[in-house]
């Protein structure tokens, strides 16, 4: 994880021997000896382990050939995964705020997984070319995060409107886990409920549900 700031230059009064310089942001302060240059006390380690703090993925799509017929279901998602020792509060794109702020213990990081899902549902007999169309909201059910041999729930889970790739709200999860790890394997599922919205002058169901399954390999890559 990289991290910036501007310079600054601290006079010391005696030769230094004893002397620290403390840079705190939201009660959180970090301790640099001055004899030595190293940190000391309490050291958030997600900004220090040479891991990067993000990394873009997608799920596989899954076409209309592969569901079943009568139903018809297009899915895909676009996936962002951050990892930082502190999250500020949400602001204003966030449908649900989110609980979980601050910073974490000197040892773990959050990973925040936005995931933005593109889905639409349809349903079209044999024999026809119309179909019909679908309303559909979208949940995320059984997410876990495996990181070094253990797996993770997260601690919440909340959106943000409408600021998705795929014109849909984020959907949020967060996880806590140890610092220094690049490599994380996701998995879930995501729900659709379906609310008939044109029947095109057949005769569908007026609701339908799909189960889709998201497994997804993360690695961060190292910062030089």
């Amino acid at each position: 994880m990289s991290v910036s700031a501007p310079r600054m230059a601290v006079a010391v009064s005696t030769d230094g021997r004893d002397a620290r310089v403390g840079v705190g942001y939201d009660g959180l302060v970090q301790w640099i000896d001055v004899a030595s240059g190293k940190r000391v006390g309490h050291i958030p380690r997600g900004y220090y382990d040479t891991i990067a703090d993000a990394v873009d993925t997608a799920c596989p799509d899954l076409a209309p050939a592969t569901m079943s017929v009568g139903f018809r279901r297009v899915f895909g998602c676009t996936v962002q995964v951050k990892r930082s020792p502190y999250l500020a509060p949400t602001t204003g794109g966030a449908v649900s705020e989110r609980r979980t702020v601050g910073w974490n213990t000197e040892n773990n990081v959050y990973v925040s997984v936005r995931f933005s899902p593109r889905y639409a549902a349809y349903w079209r007999p044999k024999g026809t070319s119309n179909s019909a169309s679908y309303t559909s909201s979208i949940s995320l059910n059984q997410l876990s995060l495996l990181v070094a041999g253990t797996s993770y729930r997260p601690l919440e889970i909340y959106r943000e409107s409408s600021t998705g790739p795929n014109g849909s709200d984020w959907h949020i999860a967060v996880f806590d886990v140890p610092a220094g790890q690049a490599a994380m394997s996701f998995t879930g599922e995501v729900v659709a409920r379906d609310v008939l919205a044109d029947r095109a002058g057949l005769d569908p169901p007026a609701r339908g549900r799909a189960t889709v399954p998201v497994a997804l390999t993360i690695t961060f890559p190292p910062v030089r």
